[in-house]
């Protein structure tokens, strides 16, 4: 019940401040776009490659 109750409180804060959670939303984008994505690429430079195979 208090999982619900947690639920809904933050639906209805969300709500209220959404201003404060749109200036928030660029810089996750930020993160996910220039932090997260590049961390492929470091994967990729560990596995050994070959041109017929691939990856």
């Amino acid at each position: 019940m208090r999982n619900k109750r947690l639920g809904t409180q933050l639906i209805r804060d969300s709500k209220r401040h959404y201003q404060l959670y749109m200036l928030i939303f660029p810089m996750i984008l930020f993160y996910l776009v220039f932090i997260y994505a590049p961390m492929y690429g470091i994967i990729i430079a560990f596995k050994h490659f070959s041109i017929v195979k691939g990856i």
